[in-house]
């Protein structure tokens, strides 16, 4: 199994011999052992890689939340989760202080059909009961949230402490974009119940849009019991 390891950021394909066998010494790859245990250097436009022989830890993200509904927010953290990470997986849970506009299986779907063609390698699946032993089950290395403000910061991390002593698991957080940073599902649910919920449409994927249009009086029912 061949392991890649970006090793860094550059700004030209090619790096300087002396340089090259710096950053080598530093991974623990001197010149003659690079060359003979068949490591192969690659170069690329914008980054540098090594191609290891040596079989590496798939480092796997798990996405928590109810996503009820999913919104443009949590795609971008999504997708550009993806990046970081050699595995994904988006985990929709149940809360039992939320009551939900859509089933389990009904968000697991969506978020499935939403990321067929761009993300074809994000898992999603439901689950219940703690998100940190969910993530042992699966053999999660980190959980991803996103962060959209201050007032996110001190609940994130009391879970992210918590989940570490608990379930010896890191938490990895990403900044949304600042186009979604006031964007929550709370919010959409009750500009929904309102009536005018294409007003939405720069707030949540066309999908989910034309899913919440049925689901008018499941959404009032909620939005009355906040």
């Amino acid at each position: 199994m061949y392991g890649l390891v970006r090793i860094m950021a550059l700004q030209t394909p090619l790096l300087e011999e002396k340089t090259l066998k710096w950053f080598l010494l530093k991974a623990g790859l001197g010149e003659s052992k690079f060359k003979n245990k068949g490591h192969a250097l690659l170069t690329m436009p914008s980054e540098l890689y090594i191609l290891s022989t040596m079989s590496q830890s798939p480092k796997i993200a798990l996405f928590p939340g109810t996503f009820d509904p999913l919104t443009n927010g949590h795609l971008d953290v999504i997708k550009r989760g993806e990046a970081l990470f050699d595995q994904m997986i988006v985990a929709v849970g149940q809360n039992p202080h939320k009551n939900t506009i859509f089933s389990d299986s009904e968000r697991v779907e969506m978020i499935r059909e939403l990321l067929a063609q761009e993300c074809p390698n994000i898992k999603v699946q439901a689950y219940n009961g703690l998100t940190v032993d969910f993530a042992q089950k699966i053999g999660a290395t980190v959980i991803l949230r996103g962060l959209r403000n201050v007032s996110d910061l001190h609940h994130e991390f009391q879970l992210a402490l918590t989940n570490r002593a608990i379930g010896q698991i890191e938490t990895v957080f990403i900044m949304t974009g600042e186009a979604y940073g006031f964007t929550s599902s709370t919010l959409i649910k009750q500009i929904a119940a309102g009536g005018k919920i294409d007003r939405l449409h720069q707030l949540i994927p066309p999908l989910v849009l034309k899913k919440m249009k049925a689901k008018t009086d499941a959404i009032q029912k909620i939005v009355d019991q906040f």
